[in-house]
């Protein structure tokens, strides 16, 4: 599909919406292989992969009545040399709403998610290893599932997966949550994202999920409650939400490469204690994820969406008056509705040639602020490791603290990695560090823990896992 204009998908419309002059919903999918990137290689890769996802190649263009994607390949293939998911640069540099960085061993991608979500980015991030990997001489028939030029080209890559499964329904209104959000009331701090991500054993945190009958993405959230309970200033009383996306293709078979997502809510309530304990709030939240995304649900949620944003009447309102309302609505909806978000794509599989270069993968959930919410969680999970992320706006790493010193406590090992200014040395490091306080250990070029602050000491032993590039000096 390479018309020169075409409508945005369904699940687009509030994202849109959050599309202006001082922000935009921007993430990043992130590879790190196991040598130091070609820039003259990848950019030749990226031109090779990126007719084959025409979807992607596309620049915002806010019209009178609506919001249209313009074709556009002149995708940017840079060095990374600022913040993570910077909100700014769209559309400020020319070419598509998306882009491709390298910095050491890492492959980043970063686009507003006004295109697609991470699960169908996931698709280009892989087209282009491969690429990249069949430059450097491996054979192309390595990679038979990977979606190369003129190759497993499915009939409905480029359709709006929420046309497609509309149904009339009888739900015509979304199911108010019971009892008031809990906010932890941390105020974004500038348009400066900076991240912290742990990396632990899939093996251990599963090992620490199961006799609490969780799935590793519950038992994510039960730690994410917990923490937030943990730091709060004051005893809380409302209900600690945390919110899942929900990745509607494994519930309505669909192959499309646009945005098809939805989201539930599971939430605890701790009636102002400050003792309430892990296995508590896991007996509250279990199967809470999935007795609310069963396919009638599901089904029901896509009969909103498209309606709302095929309603005559909306599309005939001007942009310039919808879009301030989109987003107050879109503001309130994830203040009244979220403490925190996280976002698990799951754990991913690479073809064995590829997944023999790469050493791990990173999902950063971008500009939170935009949406309310100054501090998002991510995970993916990548040949037997678990990479946790958080993004911030705050200069508060209370929550993530407590998450991954709970995590350490029980026996998991992590590995902290981070773009927090002040943490990392200018002069580059070997050997893991370590954080006696937090109980982790941290990225090499660590001279300050992340978690608390303190100094960071030469580990005795160095972290059972993957090296990480880490990030560019702020």
């Amino acid at each position: 599909m390479t018309e020169k204009r075409i409508p945005i998908d369904t699940a687009a419309t509030m994202f849109a919406s959050l599309h202006h002059g001082e922000a935009s919903r921007v993430y990043r999918l992130t590879a790190e292989l196991k040598e130091d990137i070609d820039p003259g290689t990848l950019k030749k890769a990226v031109g090779l992969a990126a007719p084959r996802f025409p979807m992607l190649m596309r620049r915002i263009h806010k019209g009178f009545f609506a919001t249209t994607l313009d074709y556009d390949d002149n995708i940017k293939v840079m060095p990374e040399n600022e913040e993570p998911s910077k909100p700014q640069w769209l559309s400020k540099l020319g070419g598509p709403d998306i882009r491709v960085l390298y910095y050491k061993t890492r492959i980043a991608i970063e686009l507003s998610h006004v295109l697609t979500d991470a699960n169908a980015l996931m698709e280009f991030l892989k087209a282009i290893i491969a690429e990249y990997l069949i430059q450097k001489g491996a054979d192309e028939a390595d990679f038979p599932d990977v979606k190369l030029p003129g190759r497993n080209i499915e009939p409905d890559e480029n359709d709006n997966a929420f046309r497609t499964y509309y149904r009339n329904h009888r739900d015509k209104t979304e199911s108010p949550l019971q009892g008031k959000t809990y906010s932890t009331e941390l105020t974004p701090g500038g348009d400066t994202l900076s991240v912290t991500a742990g990396l632990v054993k899939t093996a251990e945190l599963k090992a620490l999920s199961k006799p609490l009958g969780l799935t590793v993405t519950e038992y994510l959230a039960c730690l994410l409650i917990f923490s937030v309970i943990k730091t709060a200033p004051a005893p809380v009383t409302d209900v600690v939400r945390i919110n899942i996306p929900i990745n509607l293709r494994k519930i309505f078979p669909s192959g499309t490469l646009r945005n098809f997502v939805s989201e539930i809510p599971i939430g605890f309530e701790p009636d102002g204690r400050t003792d309430v304990t892990v296995p508590e709030i896991a007996e509250v939240i279990r199967g809470q994820i999935k007795a609310g995304k069963t396919r009638e649900k599901m089904q029901a949620f896509i009969h909103r969406s498209y309606s709302l944003a095929n309603n005559p009447a909306v599309r005939a309102v001007p942009l310039s008056i919808m879009n301030p309302v989109l987003r107050k609505m879109q503001m309130r909806s994830h203040v009244e509705r979220i403490t925190v978000n996280l976002t698990n794509i799951g754990d991913i599989t690479l073809p064995p040639a590829m997944a023999d270069k790469v050493a791990l993968l990173e999902f950063i959930n971008g500009s939170t602020a935009v949406y309310g919410q100054p501090k998002a969680c991510s995970a993916v999970g990548f040949n037997g490791y678990v990479h946790i992320t958080f993004s911030n706006t705050v200069n508060d790493p209370s929550i993530e603290k407590e998450l991954f010193r709970e995590l350490a406590k029980n026996g998991c090992g992590v590995k902290i990695t981070t773009s927090r200014p002040g943490c990392l040395s200018d002069a580059p490091s070997a050997g893991d560090k370590f954080c006696p306080v937090c109980g982790v250990h941290l990225h090499p070029d660590s001279i300050r823990c992340p978690l608390c602050g303190g100094k960071a000491e030469n580990a005795g032993t160095p972290f059972d896992g993957p090296a990480t590039a880490g990030y560019p000096r702020l």
